[in-house]
């Protein structure tokens, strides 16, 4: 799990099954900001419907892209495909008892390259 501070100066890249949390530059595929999280450098999310399942063959086919959420939009258990842009792919999750006020806690799991 990945634990965002209420700041915009941290994020991650997506290059394999360990993303970790960096500081923010350039490079980075993920980042959060104070009352948002963005996909940069070609990335994109899908915000899964409750009913799809979390696998890399869904997030491989769903096309409902947008490049950022409202973190105050982000609800416990809420579920969503992020694709880096050299095409690795993940499905990310927001834990059922967290408090995003202060921090934000991302769980990630690896899925695969596009």
């Amino acid at each position: 799990m990945l634990t965002f501070p209420h700041s915009e100066d941290y994020g991650f890249r997506l290059r394999g099954p360990n993303p970790t949390l960096e500081r923010n530059s350039n490079e980075l595929d993920f980042y959060r900001n104070y009352s948002e999280v963005w996909a940069t450098n070609g990335a994109r999310i899908v915000v899964l419907k409750p009913e799809e399942p979390g696998t890399l063959a869904t997030c491989k086919s769903v096309t409902r892209f947008v490049t950022h959420l409202l973190i105050s939009s982000m609800e416990a258990g809420m579920r969503f495909c992020f694709e880096s842009g050299k095409g690795a792919l993940a499905l990310v999750e927001t834990p059922k008892n967290g408090d995003k006020d202060d921090f934000l806690d991302l769980m990630i799991q690896f899925l695969g390259n596009r």
